[in-house]
């Protein structure tokens, strides 16, 4: 289905799987197949803009600690 699609191209992107680790690709692609029903890219999306948010915030604040891996 096209929802699995969308999921393994954001799964590609956020993990760098054959392709540059592309967060924002990743968000994209988990945000498409969210929308047509894919439940466990519904909860990847919410964990990708979690570390997106704490990247962010570790980028103005250099004491926060953040796990890249």
């Amino acid at each position: 289905e096209e929802r699995d699609g969308y999921f393994m191209l954001g799964w590609c992107f956020r993990h760098g799987e054959g392709c540059e680790e592309d967060l924002d690709n990743a968000k994209e692609n988990f945000s498409l197949a969210s929308e047509l029903g894919y439940v466990y890219a519904m909860n990847l999306l919410g964990v990708l803009q979690t570390d997106l948010f704490w990247l962010s915030a570790s980028s103005h604040d250099p004491q926060i600690p953040i796990n890249r891996d």
